[in-house]
């Protein structure tokens, strides 16, 4: 099957090209092979057009994504006129961005090729890529050198080796690391490594309720922000939670906007008992830095005669997409576990975090399973 090409209104068609000497490729050589020989898609809006137009590049249907499938391609755009270029997710008759490319402050170099990647939601089935362009006065999108990566799923009539002292084996038959059990993201398809039976032992925060243990600290200049939705400025911050996938769900920022300065810093914190005997306690979180002036995130701990260690330190713009962190905490006596946002140089850098997990070794989880009833099947 092969993509197509399906223009709104007055939206121009997606072509394939090779670059050409005159007309409105001219100079444009593809990314791969890098020559005149070499193709690529292309969309090109007339210079006489002056009203906003719509071309979209849609897939054929795919069966199934896996557990973490990512769309790898090249770009290049030219012209001033750009004012939306996004890849949707299409499932059910619904779009999803998963990716987009900033037309305004931050915006890549023009007449260059640029690499990117889309971050398809895990274990997506029956759907559709769908490029969008929204450009008018001369504006041109070229694409490139697009593969699928790390996709599909090993049948489950064909169980993989699955070493259990470093894995989890999914009832279908999938194996990952027991690193990723319990975090709050699916990482086996049929959801097993994140059943009520599976991870009763570890601690999980969604924020869907409140903060869920969690203290706002007072040795700080502000306080972080329970959310759903949005953030207030556009070009930084997350659209939507981690735990749902959606406007509907909770998560925790830092708001980079005045009042807040430079190096202003605001503190969650979670006071955690003795990990269990030779043992070191694992804390798992998911985090979302996009702004061109993102700042930075710590996460430390402090014990009961304020001794700080910090474990791990994030700086800088890492996407418009949730990224999962880990630490393993170094203590044998009660201590905080600390979160700690820190304002860059300006108003494009909130800070956000969500689905934050403590493995059963810090001694916070359910001691008994769930009822019977609620075992995996």
């Amino acid at each position: 099957d092969l993509w197509i090409s399906q223009p709104t209104g007055r939206g121009a068609h997606w072509n394939l090209s090779a670059p050409l000497q005159t007309g409105p490729f001219a100079g444009v050589i593809d990314h791969n092979p890098g020559t005149n020989g070499g193709h690529y898609a292309a969309v090109v809006i007339p210079p006489n057009q002056y009203q906003l137009a719509e071309s979209r590049l849609v897939s054929p249907v795919f069966s199934n994504a896996g557990p973490a499938c990512s769309f790898v391609f090249w770009y290049l755009y030219n012209g001033t006129g750009i004012s939306r270029f996004s890849i949707f997710l299409r499932n059910g008759g619904q779009d999803r961005k998963i990716w987009h490319m900033m037309t305004t402050r931050g915006a890549p170099a023009p007449g260059v090729w640029h690499n990117a990647t889309a971050y398809l939601p895990i274990c997506a089935s029956e759907f559709q890529l769908v490029v969008d362009v929204q450009a008018y006065i001369d504006g041109k999108v070229f694409i490139d050198d697009f593969a699928f990566v790390n996709c599909g799923v090993t049948p489950a009539n064909i169980p993989p080796t699955c070493n259990l002292t470093t894995n989890f084996k999914c009832d279908n038959g999938q194996c990952i690391p027991k690193d990723s059990l319990c975090d709050l993201q699916t990482d086996c398809c049929d959801g097993s490594d994140e059943s009520d039976f599976t991870c009763y032992k570890y601690k999980r925060i969604d924020f869907e309720q409140g903060l869920g243990g969690f203290i706002q600290l007072t040795d700080d200049n502000f306080n972080w922000t329970r959310h759903q939705g949005p953030t207030n400025t556009q070009g930084t911050g997350p659209t939507q939670d981690h735990t749902t996938d959606s406007a509907v769900g909770y998560y925790m920022y830092i708001e980079a906007s005045p009042p807040r300065v430079n190096r202003d810093k605001a503190r969650l914190a979670y006071n955690l008992p003795a990990p269990l005997p030779g043992t070191k306690c694992q804390m798992r979180y998911f985090f979302h830095m996009y702004g061109a002036m993102s700042g930075g995130l710590n996460i430390t701990s402090r014990d009961a005669s304020g001794n700080v260690i910090t474990y791990e330190t994030i700086y800088l713009d890492h996407g418009d997409h949730w990224n999962r962190g880990q630490v393993t905490f170094e203590a044998s006596f009660p201590f905080q576990a600390i979160i700690e946002g820190i304002v860059g140089v300006g108003h494009l850098g909130d800070i956000a975090i969500d689905d934050v997990s403590f493995t059963p070794e810090c001694n916070v989880g359910s001691s008994t399973p769930p009822p019977v009833t609620a075992a995996r099947d």
